[in-house]
């Protein structure tokens, strides 16, 4: 099982800041999204805002 200080619902701007936020102050962290988020202009837009993994803090 993989564990989480936090949790955050919501991929959208509010969502990722969020997220940033709890990584900074060294929290493992998860975003959860569903479909399309208030970041996704148009069919062909990239998702500049997800974090990999490999960059993730731990």
């Amino acid at each position: 099982m993989i564990n989480y200080d936090v949790v955050v619902i919501g991929g959208g701007v509010a969502g990722y800041t969020s997220a940033l936020r709890f990584l900074e102050q060294g929290l493992k962290t998860a975003v959860v999204s569903h479909g399309q988020s208030a970041m996704h202009f148009s069919s062909g837009s990239i998702d500049v805002l997800s974090i990999p993994q490999s960059m993730a803090k731990r």
